[in-house]
């Protein structure tokens, strides 16, 4: 199974689109898609759908993300929401780089400019890459990873807690009980 030229023209612009608004959420400036990168990614998309196995490359030249889908049918947004909700492995209060919180930094990471997206089918298994340049450096995250516009002040307090699922609900809880004493005060 292969995507046809349009289906991939589609799922990168919705990737692209995507990316973009969760950018825009922490005041990032938009990316573009880059040919080079579209290659580079799909090359890698080929290659670990051919190893099955959901893995980075060791190259340095541009940042990068994966996912592997079971859905063929999957949307460029998708994906892209995904690597986005690892934001809750991530601490603005302290910023600094989490591997659990990497797709997330690599989505947002405000100097990142250029982005190119690659899609592999095999046995009915969707594997997604997506490249950046510049790629994020984990010495500069402070820089490159600003919080969300609409909800700056509240993120710090929410690193109290680690992320199992029941810190998680209490972080839910108290990032509520704060929005909740911020209106009240306002």
């Amino acid at each position: 199974m292969f995507l046809s030229e349009e289906r991939l023209k589609l799922f990168r612009s919705q990737c692209l689109e995507q990316h973009n608004y969760y950018r825009s959420l922490h005041g990032c400036p938009p990316l573009q898609l880059n040919p080079k990168l579209n290659a580079s990614a799909n090359y890698w998309a080929n290659h670990i759908s051919r190893c099955n196995v959901l893995m980075f490359s060791e190259s340095d030249q541009y940042g990068q993300t994966v996912h592997k889908s079971y859905n063929c049918n999957i949307s460029g947004r998708q994906p892209v929401t995904a690597w986005y909700h690892t934001i809750q492995y991530f601490c603005f209060g302290a910023p600094s780089y989490n591997p659990r919180a990497r797709n997330f930094i690599q989505v947002i990471w405000k100097s990142t400019t250029d982005l190119g997206v690659g899609v592999a089918i095999r046995d009915n298994v969707i594997w997604i890459v997506a490249h950046y340049r510049p790629g994020m450096r984990p010495c500069s995250v402070r820089a490159n990873v600003p919080p969300r516009l609409d909800r700056p002040r509240l993120w710090p307090a929410l690193c109290w807690f680690e992320n199992t699922k029941v810190e998680l609900l209490m972080k839910i809880l108290l990032q509520v009980l704060l929005e909740m004493i911020e209106y009240a005060f306002a």
